[in-house]
């Protein structure tokens, strides 16, 4: 447009273009914006999930520090018998048998008073510990070692394996072998 002698600024065209083109670049940020937030969501959730899942494994090997019935529940390091099954992993320590089951996406644990019959996973009560599970194995294994004085023995070793996932396709896969304490082979 022309524009009359001794008149400054930009044309109403100008302007239109110049507004467009700053609106444009807003809405690729706030774009970038938000696909970052959401990362960020799902990366927090991720970490969540693993550092319940990590929990949950220290509890299953160490023990609780929390008390049941005014006893503390102890772990799988400290257990003298142990069974595992397809359905989950069942342990005797000193005051108590230790239950861990997946029931489709949820791990439950149930807390009972030692008893002396052989242990068997039982996989129905008890509270749900750990969600979004995909995957939970145990794999009990005897082998032989050496003892401190030379004499051979036999230990008993438990292999746990806990897979996690939250709104992603790759699983939080979490690993640990556990030498029992407080088991003695039979006979001995």
């Amino acid at each position: 447009m022309r524009q009359a002698r001794g008149e400054e600024g930009y044309s109403l065209m100008e302007v239109s273009i110049a507004a467009g083109l700053f609106f444009m670049l807003l809405a690729g940020a706030l774009a970038l914006y938000s696909a970052q937030n959401r990362l960020g969501w799902i990366s927090r959730g991720q970490y969540d999930l693993q550092a319940s899942a990590q929990k949950l494994l220290e509890e299953m090997v160490e023990g609780e520090r929390r008390t049941w019935a005014g006893a503390t529940v102890r772990g799988l390091r400290y257990a003298s018998a142990v069974a595992v099954s397809e359905q989950g992993l069942c342990f005797r320590t000193a005051n108590h048998v230790v239950t861990y089951y997946l029931e489709g996406t949820t791990i439950f644990r149930r807390v009972e008073a030692a008893y002396p019959e052989p242990l068997q996973v039982v996989a129905e009560g008890g509270s749900p510990v750990l969600q979004q599970v995909t995957r939970f194995e145990a794999v009990s294994e005897e082998h032989p070692i050496t003892l401190g004085d030379g004499s051979q023995s036999r230990a008993l070793t438990v292999s746990i394996r806990l897979d996690v996932r939250k709104d992603v396709e790759q699983d939080i896969s979490l690993r640990t072998n556990v030498r029992l304490r407080n088991w003695f082979p039979p006979g001995s």
